[in-house]
């Protein structure tokens, strides 16, 4: 009987124990489109991100975007270890409601369109590419 009881209080308090914040991995995906075809660019972003189904993938958005003849300005940043109660309601909203690996509905307003992607455990951030060995210029 006192074990019943001692198991019955420990789950007590580990159900009213606060939550730890979930912290994840973000991967950001950012496109600045010319004025004139923002449109354009707007409903391809969405189309190409909503196949994305990892941040591995993610990360090969650019290239379907070319092969679309799209050549806006594309960006990618990725944070680790991010709050996800920290982030506007629309956008926590947005994330956790996808499985992980899949991209947020497109948002930002003007010629700058953004996806955000909640990264799985395992994805590896990739290293910036090295810089172009320069050569001395010959006397």
């Amino acid at each position: 009987m006192i074990g019943t009881n001692v198991t019955i209080a420990a789950t007590a308090l580990v159900i009213q124990a606060p939550a730890a914040p979930e912290r994840s991995t973000l991967l950001q995906l950012s496109l600045a489109a010319p004025t004139a075809d923002a449109a354009e660019y707007q409903k391809a972003m969405a189309e190409e991100t909503a196949k994305i189904t990892s941040c591995a993938e993610g990360l090969k958005l650019i290239d379907r975007l070319k092969a679309r003849g799209l050549h806006g300005s594309f960006s990618v940043t990725v944070k680790s270890n991010v709050a996800l109660a920290a982030l506007p309601a629309p956008l926590r909203d947005a994330l956790t409601m996808r499985p992980i690996g899949r991209a947020t509905p497109v948002f930002g307003g003007g010629q700058v369109f953004r996806v955000l992607i909640r990264c799985e455990p395992t994805f590896i951030v990739p290293l910036p590419a090295p810089l172009p060995q320069q050569r001395p210029a010959p006397i």
